[in-house]
């Protein structure tokens, strides 16, 4: 089986809205693109996730700020309809954050200060030693109830969470735009579907 590549999603995935009862119609008959609904995009970028990600409890001891940490839906979590949770957790120290409100944070980057000021955004972009590189706030700000896959996957794994996850860099999310009336949960068993797993994403 070819994989399934995932980072074409905006432009291949497709809702009929005419002949909804006979999804085996000509596939380009009055179809509109997924991404005219929902933001899609990739997820947080620290250029050291060797640091900036975390578990529970290298987070509780030494203190880190909870209103930094933000779960993470990683790519080996993740499976058709749900995310496994596992205690690992972004430190989202945003570009432009006043670090020193975050004391407990910044005494624990401080331990990794000499290699994080090598990252290449650090010295070629303005990020702060302590700062991440990319955070999308359009898809990870606000409440839950996103869609998550794994950019290239051997078969349709859109997994589903009500909890707020962010990703990194592997991993899209899915989140309904303000205007879509489209029920999340109808989009996500379309696209785990055999249907579309057979008629779009394999071709």
């Amino acid at each position: 089986t070819k994989p399934i590549s995932l980072k074409s999603i905006e432009g291949i995935v497709q809702i009929n809205h005419v002949h909804q009862e006979n999804l085996r119609q000509d596939p380009n008959d009055k179809w509109d693109k997924l991404g005219q609904y929902f933001i899609i995009g990739k997820g947080a970028a620290s250029g050291l996730d060797e640091v900036f990600v975390i578990t529970k409890e290298l987070a509780e001891e030494n203190k880190i700020e909870k209103g930094l940490l933000v779960p993470i839906a990683e790519d080996d979590t993740l499976d058709a309809y749900y995310i496994e949770h596992r205690n690992r957790y972004l430190i989202a120290t945003q570009r432009g954050i006043d670090i020193s409100k975050s004391p407990n944070a910044k005494a624990y980057l401080n331990k990794n200060k000499a290699v994080l000021e090598k990252r290449y955004a650090v010295q070629n972009e303005g990020v702060g030693w302590y700062e991440i590189v990319r955070f999308n706030k359009e898809l990870f700000e606000g409440d839950g109830g996103l869609i998550y896959c794994y950019y290239r996957s051997a078969k349709s794994k859109f997994a589903y969470s009500s909890e707020l996850y962010c990703t990194l860099t592997t991993t899209f999310a899915i989140r309904a735009r303000p205007s879509c009336n489209l029920a999340l949960h109808y989009i996500l068993a379309l696209l785990n579907s055999r249907y579309l797993e057979i008629n779009y994403f394999q071709q």
